[in-house]
This record gives structure tokens, C-alpha cells and sequence, in this order.
């Protein structure tokens, strides 16, 4: 049928499909248009995708060669962290030697906190000394509201001892303990009183066992000797 302006379609497929400048679009035009723009918008919506899983591919690799490398420069700059017992450490802070709120407690290569945790029980005040920064934040944190516990991230071989200093709870190798008493014997001197050496499954060269109770070996050290 003419209308009396131009052609208007007689079927109801073309007839949706008429403009306002009195021209149409086939049906199929109209279907590859939508289909064209379909999957033009997923085209742009899966390269956003892609991005974002490649931002967070490259954040998480980060984080675990951030983790490896932290991991292997413990194990390459002193003995590597290994968790502590806190009941042998409850044996160790009361039969071989007793803490008391007298006491200032430095646990060298501190890790998770856990000695600083029960010294602190048994009243004494605790500074943990540790390398790796991620267990030293871990461990500022975790005792972030108790003022009686420090953190220092640091190398306890290039540090000065607080001048209240009495016991010292060390988890050292073979290759590090009788570094780690050659350190004691400097600051014990330093700050002019004996200092009270706790090994964990390590026995210092040379020097005289106060007492030993499982794996623990309790040491007294003075300015230039150990003491009987």
C-alpha cells in the first residue's frame, strides 16, 4: 500500500523498522546490528576482565617471591624461624630459671612472639628482637596493646642491650650460639652486671652449664667469662 508520503511496509516485520527520514532496514540488518553490538560490548567487558585478573596475578606473585625472599634471607642471615613449645617454655621460665617482674627478657630472633607471650605471664618485661619484617609486624600487632612487650626489626648482632637487661632466650644454630655469647659477654660488660643465657637445643663451646632442663641450657654470663 502507498501512503501519501512515501512507502510504508504492508508487513509488520518492516514496518517496525521505518525511520522518521521515511526509510527502513531489512530484518536482517537490524538482527547483525545487535549481534555486532553484543559482542562489541563483550569483547570491552572481557579485556576489563583481563586486566583486572592480570593485576591481581601480578599482585599475588609479588606477594609470594616478597614472602620466598624474606623466607631465604632469615635462613641466610641466622637460623630460620621455628615455633617455640609453650610448655617447655613454661618449664623453662620456672625450673631452670625463674622470672619475675624484676626480669627484662630479650628474645633474640623472636619469630611469632611466643616466648615474649609466656615471659610476659610470668611477669617480666620483653623485648623481641626479629630480622624478618613480616613476623615482626605480625608480632607488633599481636601485642600492640600490651606496653610490657617490644619489637625491635633488627640484626641482634648489630644492637646494644637495654641497661636492665638479665636473661636472654636465644634459639641459635651451632654456627650462631657462641656468636650469640660472644654478643652477651660485650653487653653484659657494657651495662656492668651478669646477664643469664637461655639456650634452646643448642650447648655454647667452652662455656659451664648452670643448669639443663629437656632441651634448655641455662648459662651465666659475665663481662669477659662465663661465671660458676
Amino acid at each position: 500500500m502507498v501512503s501519501r508520503v512515501g512507502f510504508e511496509p504492508t508487513t509488520p516485520s518492516l514496518r517496525g523498522s521505518c525511520s522518521n527520514q521515511l526509510s527502513y532496514r531489512p530484518a536482517h540488518l537490524v538482527y547483525y546490528t545487535k549481534v555486532l553490538r553484543f559482542w562489541q560490548a563483550f569483547s570491552c567487558g572481557w579485556i576489563v576482565y583481563n586486566k583486572d585478573m592480570q593485576i591481581a596475578f601480578y599482585i599475588f606473585g609479588g606477594i609470594v617471591i616478597l614472602v620466598a625472599f624474606l623466607f631465604l634471607f632469615t635462613v641466610f642471615t641466622g637460623a630460620p624461624y621455628v615455633p617455640s613449645s609453650p610448655n617447655e617454655l613454661e618449664e623453662a621460665f620456672t625450673k631452670l630459671y625463674k622470672l619475675s617482674k624484676k626480669d627484662l627478657l630479650i628474645d633474640l630472633g623472636s619469630g611469632d612472639g611466643v616466648v615474649l607471650k609466656v615471659a610476659n605471664k610470668h611477669g617480666a618485661k620483653a623485648l623481641g628482637v626479629e630480622i624478618n619484617p613480616l613476623l615482626a609486624l605480625f608480632s607488633r600487632w599481636r601485642f600492640r596493646q600490651n606496653p610490657q612487650i617490644k619489637i625491635a626489626c633488627k640484626n641482634f648482632f648489630k644492637m646494644d642491650f637495654p641497661s636492665e637487661t638479665t636473661a636472654v632466650y636465644a634459639f641459635g644454630d651451632s654456627r650462631d650460639i657462641k656468636k650469640i655469647a660472644k654478643l652477651i659477654q660485650k653487653q653484659a660488660t657494657k651495662i656492668g652486671h651478669p646477664i643469664y643465657l637461655i639456650s634452646n637445643a643448642f650447648e655454647v663451646p667452652g662455656l659451664k652449664i648452670q643448669k639443663q632442663h629437656r632441651a634448655h641450657y641455662l648459662y651465666k654470663i659475665t663481662g669477659g667469662k662465663d661465671e660458676d
